[in-house]
C-alpha cells in the first residue's frame, strides 16, 4: 500500500465507515514499508466527531475568512480589469489564481483534512509576499482592509490542526514467545471525555 492509499483508507473508515481511530490504526498497523509511526500520524490527522463539533465556530470563522477574501480578490480583479482593459483569458486566469486556493481551504475544512488547512495557510502566506512587491502602487488603506481576512484566514490555518489533532500515546509492551522475549509498540489513541453523539467516544464524523 502507498502512502497515498494508506491516506485514502484511513479517511474511508474513519469519516464514511464510522470506525474509531483505534480500531482504524489497529487494522493498518500492519501494513508493511510505511511504519507504525506514519501510520499514527496520519489515523491522528482525522479529526473526532466531538472535536469537530466543539471548534466548529472556529471553522466557520476560517471558511468565512476565505470566502471575504475571495469576494474582495474578486472585485480587486475587476477592477484592475476595467482600468487596464485586459483581455477575456488574461481575466479568466487571474480568476482561476484567485479562486483555487481559498476554494482548496474550504473543501479541506469541510471534508476535515487537516493537512489542507496548512497547505492553504502556506500558499496564502506566498500570496502576501508577493502582493508587497506591488504595494507602491495601490492604496495603502484599501490593502490593509483586503488584508484583514486573508491574514485571519493564515492564522486559524495553522491553530486550527493543533485543536483538530487526536492525541495517541506510544508504549512498549513485552511478551514471552517461545521462552523468547521480544516487545512491541502499542498506539493508543485518546479517548473523548464527552461524547454526546454515539457510544464510540471517538468516532469520527
Amino acid at each position: 500500500m502507498t502512502k497515498r492509499q494508506l491516506k485514502k483508507e484511513i479517511y474511508t473508515s474513519i469519516v464514511k465507515e464510522g470506525k474509531t481511530h483505534q480500531e482504524t490504526f489497529d487494522k493498518l498497523r500492519f501494513e508493511k514499508g510505511l511504519g507504525l509511526e506514519f501510520i499514527a500520524e496520519e489515523v491522528a490527522k482525522i479529526p473526532s466527531k466531538f472535536k469537530s463539533e466543539k471548534y466548529k465556530n472556529l471553522i466557520y470563522i476560517y471558511i468565512g475568512a476565505l470566502v471575504l477574501a475571495v469576494i474582495i480578490r474578486l472585485l480587486t480583479v475587476f477592477a484592475i480589469s476595467n482600468t487596464l482593459s485586459l483581455g477575456s483569458p488574461i481575466i479568466f486566469l487571474l480568476l482561476i489564481v484567485v479562486l483555487i486556493v481559498p476554494a482548496f481551504g474550504i473543501y479541506a475544512a469541510l471534508t476535515s483534512r487537516i493537512d489542507g488547512y496548512k497547505s492553504v495557510g502556506m500558499l496564502l502566506i506566498l500570496s502576501i509576499l508577493r502582493s508587497l512587491k506591488e504595494l507602491g502602487n495601490v492604496d495603502l488603506t484599501s490593502y490593509i482592509i483586503g488584508l484583514i481576512p486573508i491574514v485571519v484566514a493564515i492564522i486559524l490555518a495553522f491553530y486550527i490542526p493543533t485543536k483538530l489533532k487526536m492525541g495517541y500515546q506510544k508504549s512498549i509492551r513485552k511478551v514471552d514467545e517461545n521462552s523468547e522475549l521480544k516487545s512491541f509498540w502499542e498506539y493508543h489513541f485518546e479517548v473523548q471525555k464527552n461524547e454526546k453523539f454515539s457510544n464510540l467516544l471517538d468516532d469520527a464524523i
